[in-house]
C-alpha cells in the first residue's frame, strides 16, 4: 500500500517580524513497516540555513533558521510512503513486574478522579491483565461512550474535564487514554502523525493517537477515537511521554504582531 500526503502549514503575521529558529516535524517515524520513498520540504521564506536533526526520543525533525523580517512563513511538505500490513499481536511476551527504567517518564501522569478509576477497575475486570487486551477494551469503549470533536485550539483538555464532558478531539481522547494506563503501571505515550481513515469526523488530516510499551512486543498503538489498534493506515510523525513535543511546527519569532494559522492535508493512496 502507497499514499501520496500532502501537507501544507501557513502563519500570516500583521506586520513584519522576526522569525526565530523554527523545529519542523513532519518526516515519517523510523518503522520496519514503513518506508519513506520521496520526501519534499518547501520553506517561504527560504531559510539562511537548514539541518536534519533527531530529538531526546528519536523524533526526526528539521531544524531552519531566517534572516530578515517577513510577514508569513508557510511551510509545506510532499511525500510518498509504502507500508507494509502491520500485525500487533506478532510477538512472545515478556514477563516482567517492573518497566525499564528507561520508560519511567512514560508512566508521569496526571490526577485522575477516582469515578474515572472506578470506570476503568469495571473494564479491567472483564478483560485479563494483559496490556494488549486492555488497549483493545479501552479503545473501543471510548470510541462508542465519548464524542469526538475537531478542535484546533493548541491546549489539551484535563484527562478530568475529558472524561466528565464525555467528548474531545483525537489529542484530547488520547491524552486521557495515555494518562488511564500510566495509572495502572503501564508505559504510554502520545504520537501524531497521519491517518488514513474516512470514518473520523475531520477525514485525512494529522491525527492524534496511544502508543502502550507491551513487554516483548515493543509499543503497539491504538486510537481511541477510531476505537482499533493502530495498523498499517497510520503514518506516525512524532511520539512523546508529552504532547507539546510533536507539534509539527514549533518555533517563535520576535515582534508584537498577531499570527494568524492555516493548514490544509491531503492524503491518497496510490
Amino acid at each position: 500500500m502507497r499514499f501520496r500526503i500532502s501537507h501544507r502549514t501557513r502563519y500570516t503575521y500583521q506586520a513584519p517580524v522576526f522569525l526565530e529558529p523554527q523545529y519542523l516535524r513532519f518526516y515519517p517515524a523510523n518503522k520496519p513497516h514503513i518506508a519513506v520513498e520521496n520526501f519534499k520540504l518547501h520553506i517561504s521564506p527560504e531559510p539562511a540555513g537548514i539541518g536534519d536533526r533527531t530529538d531526546a526520543e528519536n523524533n526526526i525533525y528539521h531544524q531552519c533558521w531566517f534572516s530578515g523580517s517577513h510577514e508569513l512563513l508557510e511551510i509545506t511538505v510532499d511525500m510518498e510512503v509504502s507500508v507494509e500490513a502491520v500485525n500487533p499481536f506478532a510477538f512472545l511476551p515478556v514477563a516482567t513486574e517492573n518497566p525499564h527504567p528507561a520508560l519511567e517518564i512514560y508512566n508521569q501522569q496526571e490526577p485522575l478522579p477516582d469515578d474515572m478509576l472506578v470506570w476503568v477497575n469495571r473494564i479491567m475486570e472483564k478483560q485479563a491483565a494483559e496490556p494488549l487486551a486492555l488497549l483493545v477494551a479501552l479503545c473501543t469503549a471510548i470510541r462508542r461512550d465519548w464524542d469526538h470533536e475537531v478542535r484546533y485550539e493548541n491546549n489539551l483538555l484535563t484527562p478530568a474535564r475529558c472524561f466528565e464532558g464525555r467528548r474531545g478531539s483525537c489529542r484530547d481522547l488520547s491524552w486521557m487514554l495515555i494518562n488511564i494506563f500510566r495509572a495502572h503501571n503501564i508505559p504510554a505515550r502520545f504520537v501524531s502523525g497521519y491517518s488514513h481513515n474516512p470514518e473520523l469526523e475531520e477525514g485525512h488530516e494529522l491525527h492524534a493517537w496511544v502508543e502502550i510499551w507491551v513487554p516483548g512486543g515493543g509499543w503497539v498503538g491504538g486510537d481511541p477515537s477510531a476505537g482499533i489498534l493502530v495498523n498499517e493506515q497510520y503514518i506516525p510523525i512524532a511520539a512523546s511521554y508529552h504532547p507539546a513535543y510533536t507539534l509539527p511546527v514549533q518555533g517563535s519569532y520576535r515582534g508584537t504582531a498577531h499570527a494568524s494559522l492555516d493548514t490544509w492535508v491531503r492524503i491518497e493512496e496510490v
